[in-house]
C-alpha cells in the first residue's frame, strides 16, 4: 500500500501510523508520580463513606455491581462514558458511584492517594497499578481494581472494561504497586 503514495503520502501515512501507535501505547498513559498527596473528597451526595472497606465482601459485591454496568464498554484513552473508557476513569466512576469518593483522574495523580500495600496484603478495592511502558513513545502506567482471588478489574486497551487475573503472565510482570484507599480514609477524623 505504502508503495503506490507518492513520497510525500508515504511519510504522512508513516507519521500517522507512528502517531496511532503511541496513542495504543499510551494506555492511561502517565508518568510516575513526583508529588505526594492528592486529595480525596467525598461527594456532596454521599457525605459519609457508603462501605466499611474491613469489610471485604460487601467491597467486593459492590465492585461487581459497578463491573456489570461498564462490563465489555470499549477502551478510550481519555473517555469517560459507556462509549468508551479508560482505566483511571474506571477507577475514578467507581470509586464514586459505589463509594462516594472523588478520585484524581489520572493514574500519575491516583498512585498517590490512600497508602501503599503489599502484593501479598491486597484486598478488594484496593487499587493496584501496572508499569506498562512498552518503548520510547510511552513511559505508561495502567490501573485497575482488586477483587480477591488475584483478580482485578480495569479498562483494557484491548478488551475494554474486563476482569483479569494477576496471574496472568502479561499482568504479573508489569506489576508495579497498590494503593489502598478507602480504609485509610474511613480511619481519618
Amino acid at each position: 500500500m505504502l508503495a503506490r503514495l507518492p513520497h510525500f503520502g508515504k511519510l504522512s501515512a508513516l507519521l500517522a501510523l507512528a502517531a496511532l501507535q503511541s496513542l495504543w501505547l499510551a494506555g492511561c498513559a502517565s508518568t510516575p508520580p513526583k508529588q505526594v498527596g492528592y486529595p480525596i473528597h467525598h461527594t456532596q451526595s454521599y457525605p459519609k463513606l457508603k462501605t466499611n472497606f474491613a469489610n471485604t465482601q460487601a467491597v467486593k459485591k459492590k465492585l461487581l455491581r459497578e463491573y456489570s454496568q461498564w462490563k465489555q464498554t470499549p477502551y478510550r484513552y481519555g473517555g469517560e462514558t459507556k462509549k468508551g473508557i479508560d482505566c483511571s476513569a474506571f477507577v475514578q466512576t467507581t470509586f464514586k458511584q459505589q463509594f462516594g469518593l472523588i478520585l484524581p483522574r489520572t493514574t500519575k495523580q491516583q498512585v498517590t492517594a490512600g497508602h501503599y500495600v503489599p502484593m501479598s496484603k491486597l484486598q478488594p478495592g484496593d487499587v493496584v497499578f501496572f508499569n506498562i511502558g512498552l518503548g520510547v513513545f510511552n513511559s505508561g502506567h495502567h490501573n485497575g481494581i482488586y477483587l480477591g482471588n488475584h483478580h482485578f478489574m480495569h479498562a483494557s486497551s484491548s478488551e475494554g472494561v474486563t476482569i483479569s487475573s494477576l496471574d496472568n503472565d502479561f499482568w504479573r510482570r508489569h506489576y508495579w504497586t497498590a494503593r489502598r484507599i478507602g480504609t485509610s480514609l474511613a480511619q481519618k477524623p
